[in-house]
């Protein structure tokens, strides 16, 4: 379960001082409809732009997300 494993790389980062305490299945689940949002609107032809250009705008949100958690 894709949640499940993005939660515990999560938690493991709480758990060592690298992400503010939280609730990891949570952080895990905005995280994946963050991604998952973005691949609908791609896959929708609502954004214009290489494949791999689009696969670079998901980890960029990704770690913006990530990164509003670090302390």
């Amino acid at each position: 379960m894709y949640a499940v494993d993005l939660a515990e790389g999560i938690e493991q980062g709480m758990r060592e001082g690298r992400l503010r305490p939280d609730d990891p299945l949570e952080v895990a689940m905005a995280v994946i409809a963050l991604v998952q949002d973005l691949v609908r609107l791609y896959l929708g032809n609502r954004i214009g732009m290489s494949e791999q250009d689009f696969r670079s705008l998901c980890e960029r949100s990704a770690r913006r997300m990530v990164n509003g958690l670090t302390g």
